[in-house]
């Protein structure tokens, strides 16, 4: 009977085994398939794909991160990975909110003070929930940016990316705290990368420690994100992949540290 069952239990591993490697195959072909065809496209020059599946994960690196130079992305290759930092955010906020450290009620300048009285509409407040709902009222971005991504040419970004770059935490702030709101927050949805920024800050003023290291304390070290990070150091920035636009032309990235929070866009992360 003993040997009956052990024989039964080794044909169910061994067809869980086949079944599992079928699996794996049938997706490894999908996602060959899927990247290639992703690549035929002469805007894109290169693509990463990794995948959890069955208990596994799998990475699989396509094209060339230049073209013509037929440098393939590794596992190690960087990536900015732009406005889903804004999700880590977002998850910062909601750990601030279930730790009693914030309410999605809250009024911006009951926690910041009288210099961000500004910020309220016939008064209406802006609350942590506009702010993380992009219904705030605050500019899509800081002044002179967005005018310059009107028309996405290298010089145009780099001036952008310049102002970016150059762009205290005081400036910013100061900023806000001019803004004359014109439509009572909540009303409608209207993008902005000032807002996530204002959130950073807000964060940093609850616990009273720099957003960066929440990020790594709070998110990066648990999830075992060893590699996610804003700012990169010298090693690092050989890593980060060059971007292009449409007409094949290279455009300006965020190797070198910002002083800004870049609680909006500014994460690089690789497919491990």
């Amino acid at each position: 009977m003993k040997i009956k069952i052990i024989i039964y239990s080794l044909a169910l591993l061994i067809i869980q085994s086949c079944n599992a490697q079928r699996s794996n195959g049938v997706l490894s072909t999908i996602i060959n398939e899927e990247a290639h065809l992703f690549l035929k496209d002469e805007r894109f020059n290169a693509v990463s794909i990794a995948v959890y599946n069955n208990g596994k994960s799998s990475i699989g690196h396509y094209g060339e991160l230049d073209k013509d130079l037929g440098n393939r992305p590794t596992n190690q290759t960087l990536y900015e990975i732009a406005s889903v930092t804004k999700t880590m955010t977002g998850y910062l906020v909601a750990m601030a909110i279930n730790e009693g450290k914030l309410a999605l009620a809250d009024v911006v300048y009951d926690i910041l003070g009288e210099k961000y009285k500004n910020l309220q509409y016939q008064k209406e407040p802006v609350t942590i929930q506009h702010l993380i709902t992009h219904t705030s009222g605050l500019p899509l971005n800081i002044q002179g940016v967005s005018e310059l991504y009107q028309i996405p040419s290298s010089n145009n970004y780099s001036k952008a990316q310049k102002i970016l770059a150059n762009s205290s935490k005081e400036e910013l702030l100061l900023e806000i705290q001019s803004i004359e709101l014109t439509q009572k927050p909540g009303r409608e949805y209207s993008y902005s990368n000032v807002a996530p920024n204002l959130i950073a800050y807000i964060l940093e003023f609850v616990y009273n420690k720099p957003f960066e290291q929440l990020l790594k304390e709070q998110l990066f070290i648990p999830a075992k994100m060893a590699n996610t990070q804003i700012n990169l150091d010298n090693r690092q920035q050989t890593l980060l992949a060059n971007g292009y636009n449409e007409d094949n032309e290279l455009m300006p990235n965020f190797k070198k540290p910002i002083q800004l929070w870049g609680a909006a866009g500014r994460i690089k992360s690789n497919s491990e």
